[in-house]
């Protein structure tokens, strides 16, 4: 029986344009880039972008720790001690990072493979970091719930344009003179 979390494509593809080593190489420059050239340019493409999006937001998350800190490695220092959170990341985006290197070896080297564990990684950091980002508190969600019943049932159901109210129509008249003068009519009567 086979555990390995692979994805058979329903289209094959050609086999790859590197040797499984070099697509390593490759994807260690630039993650993403030996999925590409293994002609997997979707797959590749998503990774260069996740992991991308993964590093701008980290890099932003740190900067944000340490905001009044100048020197490189005071900023990370402080940002690590202050959210130890990020310790936990860094590891989760380094190890993402080597799984892109080897997952463009196995797609350089058999096209009839497509490991998907990378993709669960993937969403595992980004949900990770937006946990962090959103500092969410797991415990307060789960302990104050009923404080926040109230204004969730408003925002969820009814919300103010799922009802319809009654509509009044105005209709009201009003007699402008023009040019105006200093000796105005009189008002008319009602």
């Amino acid at each position: 029986m086979n555990t390995n979390l692979q994805h058979v494509p329903s289209d094959q593809r050609s086999p790859s344009l590197v040797p499984p080593f070099l697509a390593a190489i490759l994807s260690a420059i630039i993650p993403g880039l030996g999925q590409m050239l293994a002609r997997a340019v979707r797959r590749g493409v998503i990774l260069l972008a996740s992991f991308g999006t993964i590093l701008g937001l980290m890099v932003w998350r740190i900067r944000d720790a340490a905001r009044r800190d100048t020197e490189f490695f005071a900023i990370i220092k402080k940002a690590y001690h202050l959210q130890p959170v990020l310790i936990v990341l860094s590891i989760m985006i380094v190890l993402l990072y080597l799984w892109i290197i080897y997952d463009a070896y196995v797609i350089a080297k058999d096209a009839e493979r497509t490991p998907v564990f990378i993709l669960f990684m993937i969403l595992a950091v980004f949900f990770m970091l937006g946990w962090q980002i959103g500092e969410i508190d797991p415990i307060a969600f789960v302990t104050k719930a009923d404080d926040a019943a109230p204004a969730l049932a408003r925002i969820l159901w009814p919300w103010e344009k799922a009802v319809t109210y009654p509509e009044e129509h105005f209709l009201a008249v009003a007699n402008i003179q023009i040019p105006c003068t200093d000796d105005a009519p009189p008002p008319v009567p009602e």
